[in-house]
């Protein structure tokens, strides 16, 4: 059974605990894997954190309820998880821009949060489709081949955030505009401090931790004997085997499911994931991805790695 698969059978599972506390042992029995894992595949594969789509799936089927039934506020409020009516009414007003009552007497539309549903085709297409609000949103895996990397060092700025934050996005922008990746050139001018890869310039995530916190570092790959500059933050990419993907789509498309794709299509070859030295490395090329960018194309291709070891036989 495939990722897409599990993850529909734990959304059918949360559609039916709306109304109880999630049960994180459950999920992980549904899903095969640990809870933590299982948050870092549903926060790629969707684009937020399960906690955020939960409350967004319960504030939904409450103000649902309190149209359809014009059930009692307080009795909704404490059947899905609020303590207070003046709670529930603050968090319902901020997800719907309408207060409980607004809705029941139909002054205001109330703004519903669908439950998501993943369709998942052959493994020969290599697809993963996300149905939201009725939009059919694609990446496709366009190429994934598996060699020898490393070691090397990844040299730039980090943070410390959760997965899909936009800690990450600014990060970058600030790695742009501070003069952080002009002083890394510097370092090009140097042979010794080169590899064989493409541009280098890369995203690195690592330092997986509960609730979906990750270190996120962003910077160019150089040789392992690169010096760090001083101020500046490093990551170390040990020798080993890598997965090496190629996932194409618009752009926040192949960020939020590059994951999914990717770790689909290593459990389906003769290699595993290497949890011991795990890390996530998105690997911007000029080629598929920088040079389209700027040329105002909507459609890019992003380089996924991902560290793998050889199947035991």
């Amino acid at each position: 059974m495939d990722n897409t698969k599990r993850v529909n059978m734990v959304l059918d599972y949360i559609e039916q605990q709306l109304c109880h506390e999630l049960d994180e042992e459950a999920v992980s029995r549904i899903a095969c894997c640990s809870f933590q894992q299982f948050l870092r595949i549903f926060s790629y594969m969707t684009g937020i954190s399960l906690h955020e789509y939960i409350r967004r799936r319960k504030l939904s089927a409450a103000a649902e309820e309190l149209v359809k039934n014009r059930r009692n506020i307080l009795d909704t409020a404490v059947s899905y998880g609020y303590d207070t009516h003046s709670g529930f009414s603050r968090a319902f007003k901020m997800h719907h821009n309408a207060t409980p009552t607004e809705i029941i007497e139909g002054i205001k539309e109330p703004q519903l949060f669908e439950r998501l549903f993943f369709l998942s085709p052959s493994s020969a297409e290599n697809k993963t489709y996300r149905i939201e609000k009725g939009d059919l949103k694609m990446a496709k895996l366009t190429n994934i081949g598996f060699k020898s990397f490393g070691p090397y060092r990844l040299i730039g700025r980090a943070v410390d955030t959760k997965l899909m934050s936009n800690d990450i996005a600014m990060l970058w922008g600030k790695f742009f505009a501070d003069g952080s990746f002009h002083s890394l050139l510097d370092l090009c001018r140097n042979k010794e401090n080169l590899t064989e890869l493409p541009d280098g310039v890369a995203g690195i995530m690592h330092n997986f931790g509960e609730g979906g916190s990750i270190r996120y570092l962003a910077g160019i790959i150089f040789s392992s004997a690169a010096e760090v500059p001083e101020g500046f933050d490093s990551f170390e990419l040990p020798a080993g085997i890598i997965a090496e993907s190629q996932i194409t789509g618009e752009e926040y498309e192949i960020y939020s499911q590059g994951h999914e794709l990717t770790v689909s299509a290593i459990e389906s070859s003769g290699y595993i994931i290497d949890r011991e030295n795990f890390y996530q490395c998105e690997a911007y090329t000029d080629e598929r991805f920088s040079n389209p960018k700027k040329d105002g194309e909507t459609i890019l291709t992003l380089d996924y790695y991902i560290p793998v070891l050889e199947k035991k036989k």
